[in-house]
């Protein structure tokens, strides 16, 4: 498809940028809206025909807390919608060749979103994709601004208890490295739970459904709201 090819290519050149000095550790130099009804969507979100003329119309954007599924849904979603998914969080792990953990060893958590904002303002210019973005990229105004104009934004919302069950044994996420990584997540959900809710068109509580139930969830919303359009025949959406 024209728009996986542009997509391809696009990845590709990123990548191209990698350094051998990821060996050594030394990283290269980094280069308001309405509120959501009962439902859980935003009355502000563009019609399905508005969004299917933009030039951005087509990307799907998952937002919420570490752990809510964002890569495993979307993954999921695109092969559905067949689009080309990315993860931004991954994506930089390639650019820079190095784990996140190691860029917030050496770059803090300040150096480490400077990078991530660069990355989804890259990453959510493409057209017809899906991207799962950080956990705290929603913090930076920039973030929510690019993620709102340029596609649907999804909030995968989960309770802080169930993150916690998906996130105990994994030592990929810089912030729980702590005495209490689940008194952690719960003060991470006070704090980012509004702001998850501000950005996102929908929310989809995730629960402990299955990636199947919660991808599908999420094409039925979008689907309602014409932002793709429902089979008429059992097969996949169409773009």
């Amino acid at each position: 498809m024209q728009n996986d090819d542009a997509n391809t290519r696009a990845a590709s050149a990123a990548r191209a940028d990698s350094t051998s000095g990821a060996q050594a550790r030394k990283l290269p130099s980094p280069g308001r809206r309405r509120g959501l009804d009962d439902a859980g969507v935003r009355p502000s979100v563009l019609s399905g025909a508005d969004l299917r003329q933009s030039s951005f119309g087509q990307n799907v954007f998952l937002i919420g807390l570490m752990g809510a599924g964002k890569t495993t849904v979307g993954r999921a979603l695109a092969r559905r919608l067949e689009r080309t998914f990315y993860d931004s969080d991954l994506e930089l792990e390639t650019r820079l060749g190095v784990r996140v953990p190691v860029i917030f060893e050496h770059e803090g958590e300040a150096g480490f979103r400077q990078r991530e904002a660069q990355m989804i303002d890259e990453l959510s210019s493409l057209s017809g994709i899906v991207l799962a973005t950080g956990g705290g990229a929603v913090l930076r105004d920039e973030n929510r601004q690019r993620l709102r104009e340029r596609g649907v934004v999804v909030y995968l919302r989960a309770n802080p208890h169930d993150l916690w069950l998906r996130t105990r044994h994994d030592r990929n996420r810089p912030l729980l490295q702590t005495e209490d990584p689940r008194g952690k997540l719960v003060a991470l959900f006070k704090q980012r739970d509004p702001i998850y809710r501000q950005c996102a068109d929908f929310i989809v509580e995730t629960g402990r459904p299955s990636v199947n139930s919660l991808a599908n969830t999420v094409l039925m919303q979008l689907e309602l709201a014409g932002v793709v359009e429902a089979p008429q025949d059992g097969t996949q959406p169409t773009r």
